[in-house]
């Protein structure tokens, strides 16, 4: 077993964990399912890759999708957080972006089976990343600016966790990029 094989596993563990709390609490009203959603899609998004380091086979399209469909659980859930206080344009953005980044692959594969070259597809995995990390990062900061003032200390934490998990996507996508 290799290094990103564990903690993969790990961090598919820990949010299926945090899954079952979340159904067997069934509190949060609104939130819950929202939160529920954004924590299982993480779990499956955690337990492919492990998956993927410890047997590379899984398809690249599955790991894309994944990759998305967990970015924009969280995202969504920061859209519903901020409410009617975010700026309407910026939410049009978000839901733009999720359905342009849910669409890009599968289209440029389908593209390329038609004949047409567009070069390497890692390179819209890594543009994609790199448009929800920057969503991601200002929906934090509009949901802990858009808090009420009671509300405000409890949502630091979220917008911490969720914030730093877009960060080092954006290095990582970043990087890749280069």
């Amino acid at each position: 077993m290799t290094l990103p094989t564990v903690s993969y596993a790990l961090s598919a563990c820990a949010f299926l964990s945090l899954t079952l709390l979340l159904l067997a609490g069934r509190r949060g009203g609104v939130l819950g399912p929202r939160l529920t959603v954004a924590a299982v899609l993480a779990s499956l998004w955690s337990a492919t890759l492990a998956l993927d380091a410890f047997t590379p086979s899984v398809p690249f399209l599955l790991v894309y999708e994944l990759e998305v469909a967990r970015d924009a659980g969280w995202i969504l859930l920061l859209v519903h957080l901020c409410g009617a206080r975010a700026p309407r344009m910026l939410v049009r953005l978000v839901y733009l972006v999720v359905g342009i980044a849910f669409t890009a692959a599968p289209l440029v594969l389908l593209l390329e089976e038609a004949g047409f070259r567009l070069g390497d597809l890692r390179k819209v995995l890594f543009l994609a990343g790199i448009a929800l990390s920057l969503l991601g990062l200002v929906m934090a900061g509009q949901s802990v600016q858009g808090a009420r003032p009671s509300a405000r200390a409890g949502m630091r934490y979220l917008a911490l966790g969720v914030g730093g998990q877009f960060a080092c996507d954006l290095i990582l996508y970043s990087q890749g990029e280069l």
